[in-house]
């Protein structure tokens, strides 16, 4: 329990720098999803355009002009396509979501807010979807009820039945067919009624295929080491960060982990091969060890010892194995420090939640371990340490 004279310093630190509130931007990686996944966005346009052409292109440019407008989905570098028809185009074909083509992927769309529209290209045509298509560029959502220009049927195709009568740009008349944005039990949400194609309207809009990245790594040589470990988290770029420095067997909150193989140890005197702790004390394993972690870590960093041949592995997030002792500054030494790894998540992908570390037919160390923890309140203190006293951290 903090004393009355610090709870009563953190209480006005909390207070003079308590965090702005902003409003939510585009989510572009969806949180359901892990690096390497597949998919697409999807949006309603916040300006609106006529439905008198009868050129594909010119809708695909006003929905693309409208992504660009918000620089979270210009930075994606993906195409955008309008969700229309014109006499001589498909919606379904216009987006690369036919069903019916092996060539289109065939991936989960999602919105801006992070939901789910659909799970695949036929899911997208079967007259249902998931959520209401309602949120806009920005994040933000639509009107309630608010129409936009289709010129397409429930199916995909055309509207009408593939004939094109009330098809964007038609010529039969001056109707075009709307989608209604808060429908998904029916084929409204694209197919509802009919309005004067000389009106202005949003269009829904889709992206191309996107994959979710994987987190970057990056590896430092053993010179990076420092008997200051303040000066040698600075040259690591792990300052702030939470320190597991296995002096002890205690880790720390929220850190937990599992091994098989035929030796782990800690700690254990690691000599030469420590990267921080006044007991120069490490962990020592051979075969695997994975660390899970607390939420919402968005980097970790880790020191290695005593490795003296190649196919040492780290797995993040279950993902591929990638052999980081062959990576540029990796140095082999059986009885001294290897290098530093630190494993950053991409802005807006996911949080890395697991780490795997394997060995090959060796015994080795692993010290200060460092894990950048989210400071949800922006008060200055990480989830681990933070601005209250129900904390069990503090």
């Amino acid at each position: 329990m903090m004393n009355r004279y610090f709870g009563t310093l953190l209480f006005l630190f909390c207070l003079f720098f308590s965090p702005v509130v902003v409003f939510a931007a585009p989510i572009t990686i969806p949180p359901s999803l892990v690096e390497g996944d597949s998919y697409r966005l999807a949006f309603i346009t916040t300006d609106t355009t006529t439905a008198t052409s009868g050129d594909i292109a010119t809708y695909n440019n006003f929905v693309t002009a409208q992504a660009n407008l918000q620089a979270e989905l210009a930075a994606l570098g993906t195409t955008w396509k309008a969700i229309g028809s014109t006499t001589t185009v498909d919606a379904r074909d216009n987006t690369e979501t036919n069903p019916s083509n092996a060539s289109h992927a065939d991936v989960p769309i999602f919105l801006l807010d992070g939901t789910k529209l659909v799970d695949l290209n036929s899911d997208l045509w079967d007259g249902t979807i998931d959520n209401q298509f309602r949120v806009r560029s920005d994040g933000s959502l639509a009107p309630v009820g608010q129409f936009q220009w289709t010129g397409t049927d429930g199916d995909g195709r055309n509207s009408s039945l593939g004939y094109g009568q009330f098809a964007l740009g038609t010529t039969s008349g001056s109707s075009v067919r709307v989608g209604k944005n808060s429908s998904t039990g029916t084929i409204n949400w694209v197919q509802d009624f009919v309005d004067n194609k000389n009106n202005t309207r949003s269009m829904y809009a889709i992206s191309g295929e996107l994959t979710v990245p994987s987190p970057t790594i990056t590896m430092f040589g053993p010179s990076a080491y420092n008997a200051n470990t303040s000066a040698m988290d600075a040259t690591l770029g792990v300052t702030g960060y939470e320190i597991e420095d296995f002096e002890d067997a205690i880790l720390l909150p929220g850190l937990s982990e599992t091994h098989s193989g035929y030796y782990f140890n800690l700690p254990e005197h690691a000599g030469p091969s420590a990267w921080d702790g006044s007991g120069n004390k490490a962990l020592f394993f051979s075969g695997t060890v994975t660390f899970t972690l607390p939420p919402g870590v968005r980097s970790v960093g880790v020191g290695f010892g005593f490795i003296d041949r190649n196919g040492q592995t780290v797995q993040i997030n279950g993902k591929s194995a990638v052999d980081f002792s062959v990576l540029s500054g990796f140095v082999f030494h059986h009885n001294g420090r290897n290098g530093y790894l630190r494993i950053d998540a991409v802005d807006g992908a996911p949080s890395i939640s697991t780490v795997t570390f394997s060995s090959y037919v060796e015994l080795y160390s692993l010290d200060h371990l460092a894990l950048k923890l989210p400071d949800d309140d922006g008060d200055g203190f990480s989830t681990l340490v933070d601005c209250d006293d129900t904390n069990p951290a503090i």
